[in-house]
């Protein structure tokens, strides 16, 4: 696949692959690809109603073993100064009712007493809601158009009941990924960095004798000793102003893309605009004493650039609030809508064992077809990943592209893609949802690949 920088103009290519990751890799010119950015589907968390779907096997063991086998045939594909970046979270070995909705608690709500509601909580909390927006939502205030289909039964979130796999104990940590992490070292990966996706604002829960789980890995693996990092790429603001700097800055990188953004102290503008234009001066002076009087002149003096290279460097700590997205796919008329557009869908309350919901209907009439929502990489957590792993014109990977978030991000970061998505509705939903963001520069293209 030919980079955007290679044809010298400002098209850009995102490839959608329909098919199993593991059949379409194979399938992958070797040498071909800069970095591969993905989040597997995590072990027994859910179940996708694909076949042969990673993410079910019987045994962590088996499970690690799936990835490995994977990830070494994208090594073969990645060039020699390629990355892997992987995004996991781990699971606790089963009790009976911890991976199960239907019997799912919470201090905040109390018991839940029905699937429907369980569903309704854990899916506004993992689209990252806070507990309050959830428990008003569970209570009957609304249900977000993308869930209705869940509420009645149509997708499964969380695990069914099973015993805890062999020579683990109920309520055992498992460990995935480090089990992950050491096994892809094993196999001949340089483990470069465990980074921590650090949510302040993660899904409560019920536990009342362990810490609250509010943080997930991102492991940073290379195919050979020395490889691209683009350093430059991923420094922070000079001024520090809370720990969501990150995210900031990540967010101001997205959308400098779209051009017209004006940075006011937290983040990067586009090459060639004074980056604190209209900005007040206590704003450009936050995070100063004194003895930085004169910093607000010599800031307004340096280039992007130059910006770039005095702030700090990429820390391992990653503070950004869990992601996902309000724009819906019916899969009865294939029709995608942007988040703008949903407000605007017809709408109505009804109640539903005992409780008000509001059901969200397309333009084709049904209310029965949206595509289920699972939670999403943040963009800001991917935007890190591509810009560390892969220079300006080049093509990152993601063999478990879901909605196509790595492909949206990679877009406006001005990089290549290839995605892969074995569910034929999210790899049409990803194309329109790309597609959607730049119709006029970005050249998207969906095949399905014969199993």
């Amino acid at each position: 696949m030919e980079c955007a920088a290679a044809r010298g103009g400002l098209s850009l290519t995102v490839r959608i692959l329909n098919g199993d990751c593991r059949a379409v890799v194979r399938l992958l010119p070797s040498n071909s690809v800069h970095a591969c950015v993905c989040s597997p589907p995590y072990f027994r968390l859910r179940d996708y109603k694909m076949a042969g779907q990673i993410g079910l096997e019987n045994s962590p063991e088996a499970y690690i073993a799936e990835l490995v086998d994977l990830f070494r045939e994208i090594r073969r594909v990645l060039r020699d100064d390629g990355s892997l970046w992987i995004n996991i979270g781990d699971c606790y070995a089963g009790s009976g009712r911890g991976g199960n909705p239907a019997a799912a608690s919470s201090t905040l709500l109390g018991t839940l007493q029905s699937q429907e509601a369980s569903m309704v909580v854990r899916q506004n909390w993992e689209i990252g809601a806070s507990s309050r927006t959830a428990a008003q939502t569970e209570r009957g205030s609304r249900v977000p158009a993308g869930l209705q289909a869940k509420a009645q039964g149509d997708g499964a979130i969380g695990r069914a009941w099973e015993p805890a796999p062999g020579g683990l104990k109920q309520k055992d940590l498992i460990g995935i990924p480090w089990m992950l992490a050491f096994a892809l070292r094993a196999d001949g990966w340089w483990l470069r960095k465990d980074n921590i996706w650090a949510k302040p604002n993660g899904m409560p829960e019920s536990t009342r004798d362990r810490s609250t789980s509010a943080h997930e890995y991102v492991f940073h693996l290379t195919k050979s000793e020395t490889y691209y990092h683009g350093y430059e790429d991923v420094r922070l603001p000079a001024a520090p102003e809370s720990v969501t700097r990150l995210a900031r800055a990540m967010r101001d990188r997205l959308g400098a893309e779209d051009g017209g953004l004006v940075v006011s102290g937290g983040g990067y503008a586009p090459d060639g605009q004074p980056p604190h234009a209209g900005a007040r001066k206590r704003d450009r002076q936050r995070g100063h004493g004194r003895r930085h009087a004169g910093f607000n002149d010599r800031w307004d003096g340096m280039s992007v650039a130059e910006q770039r290279a005095n702030g700090a460097a990429l820390r391992s700590v990653w503070w950004v609030a869990p992601g996902g997205f309000n724009d819906e796919f019916c899969t009865g008329c294939r029709r995608f809508y942007p988040s703008a557009e949903v407000g605007r869908l017809r709408a109505e309350k009804i109640e539903r064992d005992g409780r008000k919901v509001t059901l969200r209907y397309c333009e084709c009439g049904s209310h029965e077809d949206w595509l289920n929502h699972f939670a999403v990489m943040p963009p800001e957590v991917a935007a890190v990943c591509i810009l560390a792993g892969v220079p300006p014109g080049g093509t990152v990977l993601d063999p478990f592209a879901g909605a196509g978030t790595t492909g949206l991000v990679a877009d406006r970061l001005q990089r290549d893609a290839i995605l892969i998505e074995l569910n034929a509705d999210y790899a049409e939903m990803a194309a329109k949802r790309i597609s959607a963001s730049h119709p006029m520069l970005t050249s998207v293209e969906l095949e399905a690949v014969p199993a």
